[in-house]
């Protein structure tokens, strides 16, 4: 008679502690979401960070009076492709590309993934305006360089990307403004 009650007290412990760290858990992993900086599948930073990156650069930029661009790079027909050979091989063709073009790019130079589902890819520059031609140009012999290196003969298509840039034009521009002023600009890559 008395091991029933106590064995009662001794769940209803149990469960209430279980239920507190359950939300414990859950709290705990919004707020890494929160933090984290990386994409874990790829090794980038993410959108997170280019916004807290993209807000010291412009001070720098504003201080040495320099400019600031960001180029954005993404796979020219990239849904026909991922329709042709699948989501994860079309993922492993986007890092072989980002991982070639981050080779033409110098050392301090951050590749951010922008939009993980659609593989829009930027970097951000403190540089004048017109050596991003040089840039841009460095991006895509790497990747031609890339294509015939991993037989375009088989794959039934080539590697290539559309690339845009736009440069800060005041302080009072945001981070994502300036995104969405280099996306408009990748539609005039043909």
């Amino acid at each position: 008679m008395v091991i029933s009650p106590i064995l009662c007290v001794c769940i209803s412990v149990f469960s209430n502690n279980t239920l507190k760290l359950e939300k414990n858990v859950e709290t705990l992993s919004n707020h890494l979401e929160d933090l984290v900086t990386v994409d874990e599948s790829s090794g980038f930073k993410n959108i997170k960070a280019y916004i807290n990156d993209a807000e010291v650069y412009k001070h720098i930029a504003k201080r040495y009076k320099t400019c600031l661009a960001l180029i954005i790079f993404e796979p020219r027909f990239k849904k026909d492709i991922e329709r042709m050979v699948g989501k994860q091989r079309m993922h492993g063709y986007v890092m072989l590309m980002v991982n070639a073009i981050q080779k033409s790019l110098r050392n301090e130079d951050e590749v951010y993934i922008l939009d993980k589902e659609n593989y829009i890819f930027g970097i951000l520059l403190l540089t004048n305006f017109e050596s991003k031609d040089v840039i841009v140009s460095r991006m895509k012999e790497e990747i031609d360089r890339l294509d015939a290196q991993k037989g375009r003969s088989e794959r039934n298509f080539s590697l290539d990307i559309k690339v845009g840039a736009a440069k800060l034009d005041d302080d009072s521009m945001t981070a994502l403004e300036l995104i969405e002023k280099t996306k408009s600009e990748i539609q005039y890559d043909v």
